[in-house]
């Protein structure tokens, strides 16, 4: 089953990509000024799609054949929303990196806190246009996790969602990519966490703070320690002790050490695990 319709953003690409594109029968949307990321290229689309369900995929990914007749039989009138499992691949090797799988059951349970724990990427999922649109699209205000927020802020929004079991989607993931900066992404992370925890219900908040602790590590990982205080800062109006362990050790002694040396004492004992 076909598409119904396929238009590309061409935003500000240096190669002929807008040519081949439109040569294989897309509608062509060229960037005016310079890229802004693509939270704000999605909006983009979105604005001109005419279809009620909209897909957005990343043009060096991968996609089935039989995505959109898969899709097809679960856009319900109840639904607005529809995900599926992914892998990320290394693109040279097509080395499996993460195998991205959900479960259905805690999803239903609590959609905002699962998908928080659990990000699920753009090109997972499909979206009812009218929904998408009513929550203001991507925030274009984040270059990254901007996907992973779409969901948070839709589930938030009442949005109604359910997970197709099968992996129908690639990310192919190369090193000289955007998305591999790791210190400016867990950035992103730690300013949409900021948000969630003014903006979301109580029970969420467990999660936002274990989110927020994975974030102060990673930032103090790449470099960024005063981010990883400011990520450490807002566990601590969350109520949630840093770090959150069950090795004996690290907990007698994290009443003595700064959060931060817990963190990176949490993370050598991590790497040591076969």
């Amino acid at each position: 089953m076909p598409f119904s319709e396929i238009i590309c953003y061409d935003d500000n690409s240096t190669d002929n990509t807008g040519e081949v594109a439109a040569a294989l029968g897309a509608r062509v949307i060229k960037a005016v000024g310079p890229s802004t990321g693509p939270a704000r290229a999605r909006n983009n689309l979105a604005a001109a799609a005419t279809q009620d369900w909209i897909h957005f995929h990343d043009a060096d990914d991968l996609i089935s054949p039989d995505f959109a007749r898969k899709f097809s039989t679960l856009l319900a009138p109840d639904i607005d929303c529809v995900f599926c499992d992914a892998d990320w691949v290394q693109e040279d090797t097509r080395k499996l990196v993460v195998a991205w799988r959900y479960d259905q059951n805690d999803l239903s349970r609590d959609a905002i806190s699962y998908l928080i724990k659990n990000p699920v990427g753009t090109n997972n999922g499909v979206f009812r246009r009218k929904r998408f649109q009513e929550i203001g699209g991507f925030l274009e205000s984040l270059l990254m996790w901007e996907d992973c927020d779409l969901y948070v802020r839709l589930a938030a929004a009442g949005g109604r969602m359910t997970h197709l079991k099968e992996v129908l989607t690639w990310s192919l993931r190369h090193t000289d990519s955007f998305s591999h900066d790791y210190a400016k992404s867990w950035g992103y992370r730690l300013k949409a966490l900021q948000c969630y925890a003014i903006t979301l219900p109580s029970s969420a908040m467990p999660a936002v703070a274990l989110a927020a602790e994975e974030a102060a590590s990673n930032l103090d990982r790449y470099g960024r320690r005063e981010a990883a205080l400011e990520a450490i800062s807002l566990c601590g109006r969350l109520g949630h002790v840093v770090p959150a362990t069950h090795n004996p050790l690290l907990r007698a002694l994290r009443p003595f050490l700064p959060e931060l040396w817990a963190l990176r004492i949490q993370r050598a004992i991590r790497s040591r695990k076969p």
